[in-house]
């Protein structure tokens, strides 16, 4: 699996479907897979209180302001009510105004840096995906790769990947029987 978002749960759940002794290998860059939905979910906290300062100030919004003030929201809700699910779900109506404070520069920065982060805990899973998700990791049919590919040949049996690890100099070369695109 090329990716490890909500496609690629996708994918998996229709592979575990059918009885299986290989493993599924997914890449991904952060090999960051969604979060999971609370089995009991709360209101999100209205996130606007602290949002319109860092949406307003002089100069425009910075993504680094942003990303530690979510983070502070987060780990206080998850102090306050054992979930940071609710920061998170407050932020949802002002999306569009978060994004139009961003002057090009930090769009580019969020995106660079923070938004494989704010993927998995704006986009997750319902926990019945997670334990499956979970399952197949605890028992080997699920693995993670970090890395990107740098590229893919076309063979008899399948394709072979050469995959640069994260955080490794050289690269890696995986055979697949199959490829799908997350």
């Amino acid at each position: 699996l090329l990716g490890t978002g909500l496609t690629s749960v996708d994918v998996l759940l229709t592979l575990a479907r059918l009885p299986r002794t290989a493993e599924v290998v997914a890449i991904s860059r952060r090999g960051l897979w969604p979060a999971v939905h609370s089995t009991s979910p709360r209101p999100g906290i209205d996130a606007w209180p602290w949002l319109e300062p860092l949406l307003t100030r002089e100069g425009g919004a910075r993504t680094s302001e942003l990303v530690r003030a979510v983070a502070t929201r987060a780990r206080d809700a998850e102090r306050e009510s054992g979930d940071w699910r609710p920061a998170i779900d407050g932020m949802r109506p002002y999306a569009a105004k978060i994004w139009a404070a961003l002057g090009e520069r930090e769009r580019e920065r969020f995106l660079r840096h923070a938004r494989a982060f704010w993927e998995v805990r704006r986009h997750r899973m319902a926990p019945k995906v997670g334990a499956i998700v979970e399952q197949a990791r605890e028992n080997g049919t699920l693995v993670t790769r970090t890395g990107r590919v740098i590229a893919a040949r076309a063979t008899r049996d399948g394709v072979d990947l050469t995959v640069h690890r994260r955080g490794e100099s050289g690269t890696e070369l995986l055979r697949a029987d199959w490829i799908v695109n997350c």
